[in-house]
Order: C-alpha cells, then structure tokens, then sequence
C-alpha cells in the first residue's frame, strides 16, 4: 500500500499478490471461511473449542492446496525472473 493523500492505494505488488491469494488459496480469502475462523477462535479461548482439532481440520485442507499451488507456480514463467 501506498499512500496518496489521504488515500490508500495497492502497489502493483499488492495486486499481484491478491490475484494469487485469490486464484490459489479461495477458500481462505473467503469472508464465510474467515468468519468461521474467527467463531472457532473464540470457541477455543472460551474453552469450548479444541484448539488440535481446529488446527488439524484447517491444516489438512490448506497443506494440499499449498503443495498444489507451490507444484503449480514452480512451472510459472515468472519463477525464472530474478528479482532487483
């Protein structure tokens, strides 16, 4: 983010990363999943969560889709950029 004037506006990197995160990772930028998320939070800090199984139900799902995602960008054009 960059400011501009009394404005916040995304870099191009910003941008970049949001389409990724989006393409790559929907569940996780979903506003329902991030809801659950944080209903699952507060169940655990009010004692009526287990924190192993929250982890270990989102964690089984992410891990798959980040071993997809880093398989499928590991072909990507863009890896063989070197950055300045």
């Amino acid at each position: 983010m960059v400011r501009d004037g009394k404005a916040l506006k995304p870099t191009e990197l910003g941008e970049v990363t949001t389409k990724l995160m989006k393409e790559r990772f929907p569940k996780i930028v979903n506003v329902k999943f991030t809801a659950q998320m944080e209903e699952d939070l507060d169940g655990i800090e009010a004692g009526k969560e287990n924190w192993v199984d929250t982890l270990e139900e989102f964690y089984g799902d992410f891990d798959k889709t980040l071993q997809k995602a880093k398989e499928e960008m590991s072909r990507s054009p863009w890896r063989r950029i070197k950055p300045i």
